[in-house]
C-alpha cells in the first residue's frame, strides 16, 4: 500500500492497471491526469498485491471531495481503509462501483466507529457506436470565452440541482480554453455538456444541463448525441456517462442515444457528530 501526495507518480505506477479497464476506471484515471497537472493538493493511494502488481487505486482530490475508488478486490479493502484513515481521518465520503464502495464503508464503520449512509446511486453507461444525428432544431458548437458568463451560471445551477460537491464554475474558463465544454445552440444557447480528453481511448461526457425554460424540447439529448458522435469520429474508442438513479428521465434520454448500462455506482457520506 502506497500513500502519496504526488499525483503524477501515482498515475505512472497505476497506469497499466487503470488502462486494463478504462471504462470502469475512467473517473480515477482522468482525475489523476488532471491532478498531475494542477497545483491543487490531494492524497492518492495505490493498492499492490503480494506480487507487487497494482490492484486498485483511490484518491481524494481536491480535499473537500469524497474519495473516488476503483473496483477493489475484497482482500484489499481493509488495507485501503487503514491507509485512507491514517492520511485522511476527516474523509467526508466515498464514491465508486457499488460493491467496492459498500465494502469500503462497511470496513470504515468497523475500524473508525463512524456511521455512513448511501446518499446517491448512479449508473455508468457506455457508447461505442456513432449515434444517429439529432432530429432537433439547432446545432452543436464548441463553447467560446464569450459564453463564460452564462456557463458559470449554468454550472452553479447544475451543482444545486444534482447535489454535486462544489461547483465547476470557477474552472469554466480553463475548460473552455481546453475545448471541453460544448453548447447546443438553437437560436441561442439551449443546453451544454462537457467532454473530458480521452483517457486510454475513453471520453467521459457529463455535466449535461438545460436551463428550466428550455427543457422538454430534446436539447439535452441532442447535445449528448452530437457530442458523442463527434468524439467517436475523432478517434475515441468509447464514450461513457453517469446518470443519477433518482432521475429516470435522463437514463431514458441517453438510452435512446445508444448508451448501454455497464455498472452501478454508490456515493456514501460518512456521519460525524
Amino acid at each position: 500500500m502506497v500513500t502519496s501526495h504526488d499525483a503524477g507518480r501515482t498515475l505512472d505506477a497505476a497506469r497499466a492497471m487503470l488502462e486494463r479497464d478504462p471504462v470502469a476506471n475512467n473517473v480515477v484515471l482522468t482525475l489523476l491526469q488532471q491532478a498531475s497537472l494542477s497545483p491543487v493538493e490531494g492524497t492518492f493511494w495505490l493498492v499492490g498485491g503480494d506480487d507487487g502488481v497494482s490492484q486498485a487505486a483511490a484518491l481524494r482530490w481536491p480535499a473537500f471531495m469524497p474519495a473516488a475508488i476503483t473496483p477493489v478486490p475484497p482482500g484489499c479493502v481493509g488495507a485501503l481503509v487503514d491507509a485512507v484513515a491514517r492520511a485522511a481521518p476527516d474523509l467526508r465520503g466515498v464514491v465508486g462501483e457499488a460493491r467496492s464502495a459498500a465494502a469500503f464503508v462497511g470496513a470504515w464503520v468497523d475500524a473508525r466507529h463512524e456511521g455512513a449512509v448511501p446518499v446517491e446511486g448512479q449508473r455508468l453507461h457506455r457508447l461505442a457506436t456513432v449515434p444517429a444525428p439529432p432530429s432537433v432544431d439547432g446545432a452543436l458548437r464548441a463553447a467560446t470565452l464569450d459564453d463564460v458568463g452564462f456557463l458559470r451560471r449554468w454550472c452553479d445551477e447544475f451543482a444545486a440541482e444534482t447535489g454535486s460537491h462544489g461547483s465547476a464554475a470557477p474552472v469554466v474558463k480553463d475548460r473552455v480554453r481546453r475545448g471541453e465544454i460544448w453548447v447546443w445552440d438553437a437560436g441561442r444557447p439551449a443546453a451544454m455538456a462537457v467532454a473530458t480528453g480521452p483517457a486510454a481511448g475513453v471520453t467521459r461526457v457529463g455535466q449535461v444541463y438545460t436551463p428550466p425554460e428550455r427543457r422538454r424540447r430534446g436539447y439535452a439529448g441532442a447535445c449528448v448525441a452530437a457530442l458523442s458522435a463527434q468524439m467517436l469520429r475523432s478517434g475515441t474508442d468509447a464514450c461513457v456517462l453517469y446518470t443519477q438513479l433518482s432521475n429516470p428521465v435522463s437514463s431514458s434520454v441517453y438510452r435512446k442515444v445508444g448508451y448501454e448500462p455497464v455498472s452501478d455506482v454508490l456515493r456514501y457520506e460518512i456521519l460525524r457528530s
